[in-house]
């Protein structure tokens, strides 16, 4: 069986690239489980079809703040953590795995690890915000 069709099969476990910019990633155990081996592959590969599958890492990095994320619906055990928890972490380690392989994504990869930190730092300082607007209360994250 050739390579590529083994790539080909993995990236149809994936979830599709948002195709407006309004919409999102929809992920689900399937689709961030098929990101992780799509990713992991690369990695492995020695980045063997960099020019297929890096841009739609990255793309899947930028949209993490606003996917949309489906969980399970079996009773969560409490040894357990949230799968958008567990991917984001594996995620991220596996896109500066990448980044440490080719010198010319480092520096693009960690800009976007740290703007996304930025935007998630963000939302969590939002958050009580938008909790406190609506008890009529005002304060910041800080």
């Amino acid at each position: 069986m050739n390579l590529f069709f083994k790539v080909k099969k993995l990236s149809r476990l994936c979830p599709a690239n948002p195709s407006s910019p309004s919409d999102v990633f929809v992920l689900d155990q399937r689709g961030t489980d098929g990101i992780l081996a799509l990713g992991l592959f690369e990695l492995h590969s020695n980045l063997q079809y960099k020019e297929k599958i890096i841009p739609y890492l990255v793309d899947v990095l930028k949209g993490l703040p606003n996917a949309k994320w489906l969980e399970a619906r079996e009773p969560i055990s409490l040894t357990k953590s949230p799968l958008a928890g567990e991917f984001a972490f594996c995620f991220v380690t596996l896109m500066s795995g990448l980044a440490a392989k080719d010198n010319i994504l480092d520096g693009d990869i960690i800009k976007m690890q740290l703007s996304l930190f930025n935007t998630l730092v963000d939302q969590c300082c939002a958050y009580p915000e938008l909790v406190e607007h609506k008890r009529g209360e005002t304060d910041s994250c800080w």
